[in-house]
């Protein structure tokens, strides 16, 4: 349903302070990371409380495929996010951010994994919003939860580089 025809989707849809639906959540940390030469959907994570500076507020974690992140040429890539007008509409922001200081790159990676993690301070004026960091399932989470390999699950992304439209 369209925000218009769901009133709780127009709710959703307010401040941005707190969304409650998990697909609204989801959709507001996913992002695309763009380079002349690589490409993915990446998403962000809030610092844990330990780890938070009060005097960077927007200060996060974006996840991505390692792989996308060491294939970019050069420095710099490109975050597309979004900004939430007045009229409920979105609109499209591209953010540079730095990825590497000279040969070094500013993310870290998962030693078995393809899987890589940066801080980025995303500006005040994003609709962008980074999952609560307690959100994260562990192994532990995910026996609970019953879900294994072969799993049905829903993925929020680009695929074949395409963005839906200009938000």
């Amino acid at each position: 349903a369209s925000p218009r025809q769901n009133s709780n989707a127009v709710d959703e849809l307010g401040p941005l302070t707190e969304p409650r639906d998990p697909a609204t959540r989801v959709t507001l940390a996913t992002v695309k990371l763009a380079n002349e030469r690589s490409m993915a959907a990446g998403f962000f994570v809030e610092l844990p409380t330990e780890m938070a500076d009060k005097q960077k507020p927007r200060e996060c974690v974006f996840v991505t495929a390692q792989h996308v992140l060491e294939q970019c040429l050069g420095a710099n890539a490109v975050l597309v996010l979004r900004k939430r007008q007045p009229n409920a509409t979105y609109t499209r922001v591209e953010m540079p951010i730095k990825i590497r200081e000279g040969q070094t790159p500013r993310w870290v990676r998962h030693p078995q994994h393809d899987i890589a993690a940066m801080r980025v301070i995303l500006p005040p004026d994003v609709a962008t919003q980074p999952l609560p960091h307690a959100t994260l399932a562990d192994e532990r989470a995910l026996r609970k939860s019953g879900l294994h390999i072969g799993s049905h699950v829903i993925t929020f992304g680009y695929p074949m580089r395409l963005e839906a439209n200009n938000a």
